[in-house]
C-alpha cells in the first residue's frame, strides 16, 4: 500500500505544476533547520521565540542569559526532540550543552549524527498547550485538515505522550492557529502539499515550535482516520493533483487519542506480559500494541524514554480518553512492574 501510494503521489505531482527544484529545496531546508526557520519567521514579521545559535557552551550561556530563563537548548536540526532540554538556570544550560556536544550524539544511529552536529540552538521557553496544524497549501490557499492536541510527559515536557483529535480549542484560538500556520507556510515557501506544523498556544497567540515539510507521521494518520472517517493521504493527493479538497469538519463529535507508554527509568521487560485486564477497557479501546509488536522481547533491557506499548482510544472528549490512558498506565505498572511516564493532564496518585 505504501509503494502504491508513493507511485501515485509521484505521478500526480509530475502531472501538476510543481514549483522549481530550487524553491522546493529552499523550503525544505528552511523547515528542517530550526535556526533558518526562526530567521525566516523573524524577517517575515511572524511571531517566534527569541533565539540564538551557539557554537560552544560559553556562547550558549551568554545567549541564555540574554534571552532569560527558562530556555530550550537543542540541536538546530534533528528528529523527535532528541537531545532537547528545558534549562532553568546556567547549570542546566551547561548540562544540556554537554548532552549535545560531549557524547550524546554518539548514542544515535550513525546515519543520524551529522544533523545533530551543527552547534546549539538556544531559544526562549514557550508556555501553553502544544498543538499541531495539518494544513494543505495550493495556489496560495490553505486547507486545514485538522488541529490536534499534543500531550507531553508530566516529568519531561520534551517527550510527547501522544496526539488527540480534535485539539478542543475555543473557536477563536482555532482560527488564529489556522491563520498562523498558513502565514508560516507562505513565509518559508511551503506552497504545495500537506504539512505538519507544531506550535504552542501562548497567552499572546500561537508561536511555532517546528514546521515539518511532510504529512503528519507516526500513529497520527491512524488517529486522524478514526476521528474523521477520512484518510489524510487522500487529502494529500487531492491537494497536489488539483482536485477539489475535502477538509470539512468530521461528523464524529467525540475525541480519538493516541498514546505511547514510555519507561520512566532504565529497567527490564518482565518474563511475560499479561493483557487480560484490557477486556475491562474494551469499550474505549480502538487498538492496543503490546511490547512484542514493537520488537521487544521478554527480559530485554529498556531505557528511560523508550516506548514499550501504544494504544488508540475513543471517548466523548479528551478528558475521557486521558482517564483511559491513565487507567491503563496504572494497570501496566501493576502487572508488568515497569515505571511509566504520565501525561501532563493525567490525574493520578503516582
Amino acid at each position: 500500500r505504501v509503494a502504491r501510494f508513493r507511485i501515485s503521489t509521484i505521478r500526480c505531482f509530475l502531472a501538476s505544476s510543481p514549483p522549481s527544484r530550487q524553491a522546493v529545496r529552499y523550503a525544505v531546508l528552511t523547515a528542517r533547520r530550526k535556526d533558518l526557520l526562526r530567521t525566516a519567521l523573524r524577517e517575515a514579521g511572524i511571531a517566534g521565540p527569541p533565539f540564538a545559535v551557539a557554537r560552544d557552551p560559553d556562547e550558549a550561556l551568554r545567549a541564555a542569559d540574554s534571552i532569560g530563563y527558562p530556555v530550550v537548548v537543542k540541536p538546530p536540526s534533528g528528529a523527535d526532540s532528541r537531545l532537547a532540554s528545558v534549562a532553568r538556570d546556567r547549570a542546566h544550560v551547561r548540562a544540556a550543552c554537554d548532552r549535545v556536544l560531549a557524547g550524546g550524539v554518539d548514542a544515535l544511529p550513525p546515519g543520524w549524527r551529522p544533523q545533530f552536529t551543527r552547534g546549539l540552538l538556544v531559544e526562549g521557553y514557550l508556555a501553553g498547550p502544544l498543538i499541531s496544524v495539518e494544513i494543505g497549501m495550493r495556489d496560495e490557499r490553505g486547507y486545514v485538515f485538522c488541529i490536534s492536541g499534543r500531550t507531553r510527559a508530566r516529568d519531561d515536557e520534551v517527550i510527547e505522550i501522544g496526539p488527540h483529535i480534535p485539539a478542543e480549542l475555543p473557536g477563536g484560538q482555532e482560527r488564529d492557529c489556522a491563520a498562523y500556520a498558513e502565514s508560516v507556510c507562505r513565509a518559508i515557501g511551503l506552497d504545495r502539499g500537506v504539512f505538519h506544523l507544531e506550535m504552542i498556544v501562548t497567552a499572546r497567540g500561537p508561536v511555532l515550535v517546528e514546521a515539518n515539510p511532510r504529512i503528519m507521521g507516526g500513529i497520527m494518520p491512524t488517529v486522524y482516520q478514526h476521528a474523521t472517517g477520512r484518510s489524510i493521504y487522500n487529502g494529500f493527493l487531492q491537494v497536489i493533483s488539483g482536485a477539489a479538497v475535502d477538509c470539512a469538519p468530521p461528523a464524529f463529535g467525540g475525541c480519538v487519542t493516541g498514546r505511547r507508554f514510555f519507561a520512566r527509568a532504565d529497567t527490564a521487560m518482565p518474563a511475560s506480559w499479561e493483557t487480560g485486564w484490557l477486556d475491562s477497557n474494551a469499550g474505549q479501546l480502538i487498538r492496543f500494541d503490546p511490547p512484542d509488536s514493537l520488537g521487544l522481547r521478554p527480559l530485554q533491557a529498556v531505557r528511560r524514554g523508550q516506548v514499550i506499548a501504544r494504544m488508540i482510544s475513543r471517548g466523548p472528549d479528551y478528558a475521557a480518553t486521558a482517564k483511559a490512558g491513565t487507567r491503563i498506565s496504572d494497570l501496566i505498572q501493576d502487572s508488568w512492574k515497569i515505571p511509566l511516564l504520565y501525561g501532563e493532564y493525567d490525574i493520578c496518585n503516582n
